[in-house]
């Protein structure tokens, strides 16, 4: 196996534990979200019909983003975690 040869996998090895890296940071980022975003989906299911009127919200539409699943994350939250 010449030094090239060598070179070249030890680079497609590093690269590939970078990637490798990027995932776990970028799954991590979004697990951190969770507690949060539980915690407020909680809140607003429990909000008043006035309150959800301050806030620009019908009753319908705060029941189906309070209904959501744990994992689906607001795009607007995760955006700059991809």
């Amino acid at each position: 196996m010449s030094s090239r040869t060598i070179d070249i996998a030890v680079g497609r090895a590093v690269a590939a534990s970078d990637a490798h890296g990027r995932r776990i940071r970028v799954l991590w980022a979004r697990l951190r979200l969770v507690p949060a975003i539980w915690r407020e989906r909680r809140a607003l299911a429990r909000l008043t019909d006035d309150e959800l009127l301050d806030v620009g919200l019908t009753r319908q539409q705060a029941l189906v983003e309070s209904r959501r699943r744990l994992l689906d994350l607001p795009a607007v939250r995760v955006g700059g975690i991809d």
